[in-house]
């Protein structure tokens, strides 16, 4: 019988899509190929959602480094079902932590080590698209003109309409 995981720690398809950059095409083709290893780390959630533990993100793992080795995904499938067979892995094993059995079996630990490590991923990831927000701002003051000279005072000028308000907002004038 399945282990239930409170609902909180479960990653659906979309969430391996989003981590991993897979389409949701790739992400589906990925799973039904290693989702006979994955029983024990499955459920079905409302309107049949299939809901993944988080001790399943190692074996999607593996399987993309396996595919950036240039396996095709059958031959992953296989490998993964041997590796799993032949090393006989726990669900320790499975959550990551390099094949050592974790000293505690209470969940709720598992469940923390595994949020921080998904938020060490999305700050990273935070990080990376902040880095490319600066990057594109600077792109777009180095493209556009300087200030006109206006030999009016703030009170002379004209009031400006709520689109050029929001275009001169947007575009830093």
């Amino acid at each position: 019988m399945p282990t239930v995981y409170p609902q909180i720690a479960m990653l659906t398809l979309k969430d391996l899509s989003q981590r991993f950059g897979w389409s949701d095409k790739q992400t589906r083709r990925y799973w039904k190929a290693v989702s006979p290893l994955l029983s024990e780390f499955t459920q079905r959630g409302p309107h049949n959602t299939i809901l993944l533990s988080p001790q399943a993100l190692a074996v999607f793992d593996r399987l993309q480094d396996l595919l950036r080795q240039g396996l095709s995904l059958p031959a992953v499938a296989e490998k993964l079902r041997e590796e799993l067979n032949d090393s006989g892995h726990t669900q320790g094993e499975l959550s990551g932590n390099g094949g050592k059995a974790r000293s505690s079996s209470d969940p709720w630990e598992e469940l923390v080590a595994v949020l921080k490590e998904q938020l060490r991923e999305k700050d990273k990831q935070i990080a990376e698209l902040l880095a490319q927000l600066r990057e594109r701002d600077e792109q777009i003051k180095a493209l556009m003109p300087g200030p006109k000279p206006d030999s009016r005072s703030p009170s002379d000028q004209p009031s400006l309409s709520r689109w050029q308000a929001l275009k001169y907002a947007l575009m830093g004038r």
